[in-house]
């Protein structure tokens, strides 16, 4: 009996030997391949999440037993062939990189369904369609009068007119218009018996609060911007002078800064370019809110002459979007788009921005999956995402800034950006000629013009987790009652 516990406890002792140490291998992400060159290989980890989840994971041939999301862990290095498969969608196919003790993470994938189901909300025919990114609105045309213009909240999907028939402003005819990205503040020029007036509304409001800036704002200024975090606070250029309008007081400060060859509104603070090439920030008396920067002769040079420059701050770097469509980047100084630059679309975390010209989008600053890593100095020329538009007009961030969606010529499409290998690009919508479309990322909604009757329709692009329906609170072809004030 003794004999038999020797043996029973030299056995235990030597399979606790063996075991402990393949245990903490394994525990630390290492697997033994006994008959391989490197017996002892350290794995990585692949971490897939789905809008919307619930697709099958394929790994080569294999199929993985859960569903997204989905963490794939004891992966040998090397490049993984991944496809996702789910009822109704189109099969999303990636060769993914692999590494040693890391994880390849692709939190936003989205999957692109058969078919973009579309419902009409407003019966058409409108004239045109007014978007205004990140403020959760955006205006609908049917002439040229206030009162044909409705206010649709993209977030809260509901619509009134901007102007009740019978109010003071409605037989006022728009001339053009002046707005900023994420507020739902717009200044609006207009014509009336009186007179050119200039009128400023609060969209949010139901009915919308409107204000008469005429006495405020000049007929014809070089441009006005504002900050939607500063309330009340207008920045006028005017012949390389820069006045601040204070609207709850309604005064104007002159002059709180001179010889400014652009300049750009945000946190709270207002950025110059001035002459001769020096960059400042300023508060709103126009007193210096840090120090002033001088540019380069590289910086100055790619300023040139030109009048005024739309000053974009994506953190420690800085864009300038100027006239005949010139994009320069300032850190470091160099042309992203020499000439013809359509559109820049600051990201929300201001670490990048999407820019365009007609055929091409491109993404400055920041890193995708994949890519290269920006220069030292915190910027890199544009990487050309799409490069075969025929006439891009409109460029918004979708899906947690991982996609795009952009207006060429007459198709809304959509672009995926950070998902390792090619972006692709996916057909969503046709819609009316030389109209924009809406997008409000909270909702994942779609709104534009269809090409047939001008009817307003939605598309959900971007389902949430909890697998959001149409449901829109307006019933058939109408607005429900009371939707549309002023009838």
């Amino acid at each position: 009996m003794g004999r038999l516990r020797q043996i029973t406890f030299v056995l235990f002792a030597a399979g606790y030997l063996v075991c402990c140490p393949l245990v903490l291998l394994y525990a630390f992400g290492y697997l033994i391949r006994p008959h391989a060159p490197d017996a002892l290989v350290r794995t990585g980890v692949l971490s897939l999440a789905t809008t919307p989840p619930g697709a099958t994971v394929y790994l080569g041939r294999s199929r993985y037993t859960g569903r997204t999301p989905a963490v794939l862990t004891d992966l040998l290095p090397g490049i993984a062939h991944v496809t996702l498969s789910l009822k109704g969608y189109r099969p999303w196919r990636r060769a993914l990189p692999i590494r040693a003790g890391q994880a390849t993470s692709l939190p936003n994938i989205l999957l692109v369904p058969e078919s973009w189901p579309s419902e009409t909300l407003l019966e058409g025919p409108f004239d045109a369609l007014l978007d205004i990114p990140g403020a959760g609105v955006c205006l609908l045309t049917r002439g040229r009068h206030l009162q044909d213009v409705t206010v649709i909240s993209t977030s809260g999907r509901t619509a009134h007119r901007l102007a009740a028939p019978g109010s003071r402003w409605a037989e006022a005819r728009l001339r053009s218009h002046v707005i900023a990205p994420r507020s739902a503040f717009v200044i609006l020029f207009v014509s009336t018996k009186e007179g050119e007036r200039v009128l400023g509304f609060d969209l949010e409001a139901d009915p919308p609060a409107v204000s008469d800036l005429t006495a405020l704002v000049p007929r014809k200024p070089d441009w006005i911007t504002w900050d939607p975090g500063w309330p009340g606070s207008l920045f006028i250029l005017e012949d390389e002078r820069v006045s601040r309008v204070d609207l709850d007081a309604g005064a104007v400060y002159p002059s709180i800064a001179t010889g400014v060859k652009g300049m750009g509104a945000g946190d709270r603070t207002l950025t110059v370019i001035r002459d001769p090439g020096r960059l400042e920030r300023l508060n709103a008396r126009g007193e210096p809110a840090g120090p002033s920067v001088p540019l380069g002769p590289r910086a100055r040079a790619l300023i040139g002459e030109r009048y005024w420059w739309r000053v974009i701050d994506l953190e420690e770097a800085l864009l300038l979007f100027g006239e005949q469509g010139a994009l320069v980047s300032l850190r470091p100084a160099e042309d992203v788009i020499r000439r013809g630059a359509r559109g820049v679309r600051p990201s929300r975390r201001l670490a990048r921005a999407l820019v365009w010209d007609r055929e091409r989008i491109g993404l400055v600053g920041g890193e995708t999956a994949g890519s290269a890593a920006a220069t030292a100095d915190g910027m890199e020329p544009a990487r050309w995402l799409f490069t075969h538009g025929r006439d891009i007009e409109q460029v918004v961030w979708a899906h947690e800034e991982s996609h795009a969606v952009f207006r060429d010529r007459d198709l809304v499409r959509l672009l995926e950006m950070e998902l390792y290998g090619p972006p692709r690009v996916h057909d969503v919508a046709e819609l009316k000629r030389h109209t924009a479309f809406a997008y409000d990322d909270k909702s994942g909604l779609l709104y534009f013009l269809d090409p047939e009757r001008g009817s307003l329709r939605t598309i959900l692009l971007v389902p949430d987790p909890g697998g959001m329906s149409l449901e829109f609170g307006w019933t058939g072809r109408n607005p429900a009652p009371g939707r549309i004030q002023g009838e």
